[in-house]
């Protein structure tokens, strides 16, 4: 019998840990869920998590190309790729 009740406590602290997870989850995918009803919005169609996660994602390889003007080159060019890449990505999810 002890052993049921050592199992059944360990199940609370698994269960309790999982709704932990879940929660922390939900508060971190929060603001990108803000974003995705913003571009909802200005774009006039539903988008999901996947196509928020491309805009953004363009947007933050944008800003990584144009903002650091004193970078070396290659990682200019990195940069640059990248920006290409997330827009063909964008691209093909948005259509």
């Amino acid at each position: 019998m002890e052993k049921q009740i050592t199992l059944e406590q360990a199940g609370t602290a698994c269960g309790k840990i999982n709704s932990m997870i879940k929660k922390t989850t939900s508060m971190l995918n929060a603001p990108l869920r803000l974003l995705g009803r913003y571009y909802s919005y200005v774009i006039e169609r539903d988008l999901d998590m996947r196509q928020t996660k491309a805009i953004t994602e363009a947007q933050i390889a944008f800003f990584a190309t144009i903002l650091p003007v004193e970078m070396p080159i290659l990682l200019h060019l990195a940069a640059c790729i990248w920006f290409i890449m997330s827009l063909k990505k964008c691209r093909s999810l948005l259509k």
